[in-house]
């Protein structure tokens, strides 16, 4: 019984070590997600483009209108990193 006491030890420490660097890694991970994202769709945020006739300024509004609904539920994730 002694042999297996100081093995569940030693095992209970790398237990808890790995869970923290996983979550670590999961954080950087997700950290790189996010950044991704943002250039991503940047570009589509910083646009100048207005439209040349009125189906292309409707056109830029849906889109404009589908990036915001995006980012409106994207804020939830990047909240939480």
């Amino acid at each position: 019984m002694g042999r297996f006491a100081k093995m569940l030890e030693p095992l209970m420490d790398r237990r808890a070590k790995l869970e923290r660097t996983k979550r670590l890694h999961q954080f950087l991970r997700d950290v790189e997600d996010e950044k991704l994202w943002i250039a991503e769709k940047l570009p589509a945020a910083q646009s100048t483009a207005y439209g040349t006739s009125l189906l292309g300024v409707q056109m830029l509004q849906k889109k404009n209108k589908s990036l915001q609904n995006e980012v409106k539920t994207h804020t939830h994730t990047y909240t939480y990193v």
